[in-house]
């Protein structure tokens, strides 16, 4: 967990929701935040809608994958990811075999991860996860967020 860390990662937290908009059709919203080591200044924030999903595992994984790309762009050497899906953490870390529906959106966080010297992705409980879960709502009540400092 975060008490793990070796100094000098950045830490991106991500969340992932699904919700049937008013059409009754799945939708999905994710939440980013972007943080620097040891300090926790943020360096960018994210609330998005994400289109159609079938699960929130699959919001949680395009979190994921738009946090990653996100740090890359910053051209972050370290990073440190939390979710509060085990589903996505388990199968990205090797622990659990991924979900045949979930095979693209792998293969897409991997890609993600290249760029990185070293990397890790932790669970953490809900609770330590609030901030990002915030901004899922946020999307999903169309009070769409992308601040990001250079």
């Amino acid at each position: 967990m975060v008490d793990d860390l070796k100094k000098g990662y950045y830490l991106l937290f991500i969340d992932g929701g699904k919700r049937a908009n008013e059409q009754g059709q799945a939708e999905g919203a994710i939440g980013v935040i972007l943080q620097e080591p040891d300090c926790g200044a943020v360096l960018a924030r994210v609330a998005e809608k994400v289109g159609p999903v079938g699960s929130p595992h699959e919001a949680e994984y395009r979190a994921l994958i738009r946090g990653l790309k996100l740090a890359a762009e910053k051209r972050l050497p370290y990073i440190a990811a939390f979710s509060d899906s085990a589903n996505v953490v388990n199968q990205i870390t090797g622990r659990w075999n991924k979900n045949e529906r979930a095979t693209e959106l792998y293969e897409q966080v991997k890609e993600a991860l290249e760029p990185f010297k070293t990397w890790q992705l932790s669970w953490v409980p809900r609770e330590m996860n609030r901030d990002a879960d915030k901004l899922v709502d946020q999307a999903f009540k169309g009070e769409p967020v992308t601040h990001a400092t250079d």
